[in-house]
């Protein structure tokens, strides 16, 4: 993020996470999700208490909202590697309001 020095106005320099339309890597962050363990996956996420980038509800079908986690072992819509640094974004779970806010 970046500071105008006019108005003090935050810009978001983030090519990768787009909160406005819940995609990271223009990727829906919604739907079926396999979790890997290699530097191979959509993305690496790190799951924190507070101030996640995303709120995370898993869920048993129809994961079709900002945040609802489907997830499966096969036919996923974009996998997830676990992280401890660097993430690509960051999670937080929970059982309602999942989503970006």
């Amino acid at each position: 993020m970046l500071f105008t020095p006019a108005d003090s106005t935050i810009i978001d320099t983030d090519p990768i996470f787009d909160k406005e339309n819940c995609t990271c890597k223009e990727i829906p962050l919604y739907g079926k999700v396999r979790v890997i363990d290699n530097p191979y996956a959509d993305f690496d996420v790190k799951i924190v208490e507070v101030f996640p980038d995303i709120n995370v509800q898993k869920v048993e079908v129809a994961a079709s909202e900002c945040g609802q986690w489907q997830f499966v072992e096969y036919g996923e819509d974009f996998t997830i590697r676990y992280v401890d640094v660097f993430p690509d974004f960051s999670i937080r779970f929970v059982t309602v309001f999942p989503g970006i806010y």
